[in-house]
């Protein structure tokens, strides 16, 4: 009798929290302020972007009912990208990176956004820092708020094809 309980929990344990938010939980969104739920960061290039378009985007936006942030498709065109992007990211409740060995070398964007991130976590925590690996990346000491990141919180490792399926753990 104790056993199918403790299955049950071990296999669907987001479901069930998910489930426990929704009916006992306080809504996060009340008065905090912020305007997003998700601000994506990632490495401007084409594998990149179609999988947080296509993938995240889709399963955060559609299943989950989140507000996600995408800088290419929702900034104003006109203003200054660093200012622009500081703002949306203090709208937002959380800071999902994804990171690629892509995200090293060519992220000018993407690093100005982990350091904001990062910054504003460890000063306010106003925001939630999570990280999301999609391709591993080896190099992490080379940036220094990465490197600090992933000594202190867990990372989603992307296991590609196996992660697609909407009911598996990633």
């Amino acid at each position: 009798i104790l056993v199918t309980p403790i299955i049950v929990y071990h296999f669907w344990w987001m479901e069930i929290i998910l489930l426990y938010r929704l009916y006992f939980g306080t809504d996060e969104t009340v008065g905090d302020g912020k305007e997003f739920d998700v601000y994506m960061s990632y490495a401007r290039n084409t594998e990149e972007e179609e999988f947080v378009l296509n993938t995240l985007r889709s399963v955060l936006e559609n299943e989950y009912g989140y507000k996600v942030f995408i800088y290419e498709r929702d900034s104003l065109p006109g203003g200054l990208i660093t200012d622009e992007t500081l703002a949306y990211i203090w709208k937002s409740r959380r800071l999902v990176v994804v990171l690629s060995p892509n995200y090293l070398i060519r992220g000018t964007q993407a690093l100005l956004e982990l350091k904001a991130g990062t910054e504003r976590m460890a000063r306010t925590g106003q925001i939630r820092v999570i990280l999301l690996e999609f391709i591993p990346v080896r190099k992490v000491s080379q940036v220094v708020e990465l490197r600090r990141l992933k000594a202190v919180m867990a990372t989603i490792k992307w296991e590609g094809e196996r992660s697609r399926d909407q009911r598996s753990r990633l």
